[in-house]
């Protein structure tokens, strides 16, 4: 199974508010997702970007 490069920009979206970010780190991008769901309880997508 091909490993995934976590290198890069990654983009997350709320999808329930116009919150929206590109981060360097996945971890940034991660934890984003994490405060921002936790404070609002929105859904929180992200992925890398090329």
């Amino acid at each position: 199974m091909p490993t995934t490069d976590r290198r890069g920009r990654f983009h997350v979206v709320c999808r329930a508010c116009r919150t929206e970010r590109v981060l360097r780190c996945p971890d940034e991008a991660e934890s984003f997702a994490d405060a921002h769901a936790s404070e609002t309880g929105h859904s929180i997508v992200f992925d890398r970007v090329e």
